[in-house]
């Protein structure tokens, strides 16, 4: 335990049985904050219900309770921190299942939880940014940070000072779950339209996606091109060429760059080699990175195969 002294909070048990008598007083423990959100899983043929608390004024009783759970983001989560109360912006999202214990009490387990903080944007503005997303391993592989991220989604939709939502610095793992949802709420549009995003002609979508769920531009980008991919016929290879154009296309952006100075002053017919050269790096690594990120598109739509709906 001298190791675990400084991550570990105050009051924790040692003893097996002054745990378990601890136990008795769980049906008396009632979540902090609002409820945003709830819903049931059935789960081997077995309904579980689930409940979403946003947590957005924190007290000294809440707070003491938060740095218990908070410890296990230590464990699971790599190169992660806790985070510092005293900074008001940070916004707390827990999820709880409710169940029954032996004497048919209803009782609290915290499932997971995500930590957001609230960015300033200028003049008035906020940009709230998913900085921890957390299922506990018991829980994991049955939906449920899919579910949590949605209820974030909606806690915010309905904010006229949120510009979008963005998320630090995602795993492949909380990406996957990023785009299902994502791709899941844009298939749900009225103005979806599958003909219509065929041809590109998909701006009244994106504006409804942008109004409705908040989402940056680069994350709807996304979601498009894999939406897209959903519905290419990749044996066709025209189609398929054509999609590969589009996506390799918004790969390019960061590399796009006028000529320097120094090409200005060159002769035309050296400055045209350079150019050249450097086009021929830039459609290897555009490959690279298309065949990189083809398999991660294809995750998401194997998973919107088996469920399609968050």
């Amino acid at each position: 335990m001298e190791k675990l002294k400084d991550y570990i909070t105050p009051n924790f048990h040692t003893n097996i049985d002054v745990f378990e008598k601890c136990l008795e007083d769980e049906p008396l423990f009632k979540p902090y904050g609002i409820q945003l959100d709830q819903f049931i899983l059935n789960h081997n043929d077995e309904n579980k219900k689930f409940e979403v608390y946003v947590i957005e004024n924190e007290n000294n009783e809440f707070k003491e309770y938060f740095d218990q759970l908070q410890t296990f983001v230590l464990w699971y989560i790599d190169s992660s921190n806790t985070i510092d109360f005293d900074d008001t912006k940070w916004k707390i999202f827990i999820l709880y299942e409710i169940f029954k214990n032996e004497n048919g009490d209803s009782c609290y387990t915290p499932v997971g939880y995500s930590t957001i903080y609230e960015y300033y944007a200028y003049p008035d503005k906020i940009r709230p940014r998913i900085s921890q997303m957390l299922i506990l391993p018991p829980f994991q592989r049955k939906g449920l940070c899919a579910k949590l991220l949605n209820s974030v989604y909606k806690h915010y939709a309905t904010k006229s000072d949120v510009i979008d939502i963005t998320v630090e610095s995602p795993n492949d793992e909380f990406q996957l779950v990023r785009d299902f949802v994502d791709v899941t709420n844009f298939h749900n549009l009225k103005t979806f339209d599958e003909v219509k995003l065929k041809k590109l002609h998909y701006q009244e979508m994106v504006e409804e996606f942008k109004n409705l769920y908040k989402i940056n531009q680069k994350q709807v980008r996304r979601v498009i091109e894999i939406i897209l991919l959903k519905i290419t016929n990749r044996q066709n290879k025209d189609e398929y060429e054509k999609y590969k154009k589009f996506v390799k296309a918004r790969l390019n952006w960061p590399f796009q760059k006028k000529p320097t100075k120094i090409m200005l002053a060159m002769p035309a017919e050296e400055a045209e080699k350079i150019q050249k050269a450097d086009s021929l790096v830039k459609l290897e690594d555009l490959d690279i990175e298309y065949n990189e990120l083809e398999p991660s598109y294809d995750k998401v739509i194997k998973r919107l195969e088996v469920s399609p709906n968050v």
